[in-house]
């Protein structure tokens, strides 16, 4: 069994929180009452000329890139989807990258080495009576 840290408890003042504004970040949400953490990533989507060409390619947004975009993408366990499904929720839960990158790294051993881990479907609630004891 692999120990692994778990990821800090997220600070997050929601007085700072504009809950009508989706913030680009990391964060993280649960899919289902005592279900399982998931990493969610927004972040702002531009399609500009890339390197003075003359074609657009869809990339992150950065401060180089010439036009500010007004789209924002959401991925919720490495899947695209709604951001207003989770924005509301997600704002208090804001994760630094490493507890992010720690998260989606746990996720991925789990899925690939554990048989019956709650990663497998987190959309189920965990239900601790029929988990594998941990000793």
């Amino acid at each position: 069994m692999l120990a692994v840290r778990q990821p800090a408890r997220p600070v997050r003042d929601i007085e700072t929180a504009d809950l009508n504004v989706p913030e680009p970040g990391l964060y993280r949400t649960k899919l289902v009452k005592d279900g399982p953490w998931v990493p969610v990533s927004i972040t702002r989507m531009c399609a500009c000329t890339v390197n003075g060409t003359s074609w657009n390619v869809e990339h992150t947004w950065q401060p180089t890139c010439d036009r500010f975009p007004h789209v924002l993408r959401c991925e919720v366990d490495g899947r695209v989807d709604d951001i207003w499904r989770y924005w509301p929720h997600v704002a208090r839960q804001r994760l630094s990258q490493d507890d992010y990158d720690l998260l989606a790294e746990t996720i991925a051993y789990e899925r690939a080495h554990v048989a019956g881990s709650p990663y497998d479907n987190p959309r189920r609630p965990v239900d601790l009576a029929r988990s594998a004891s941990l000793i």
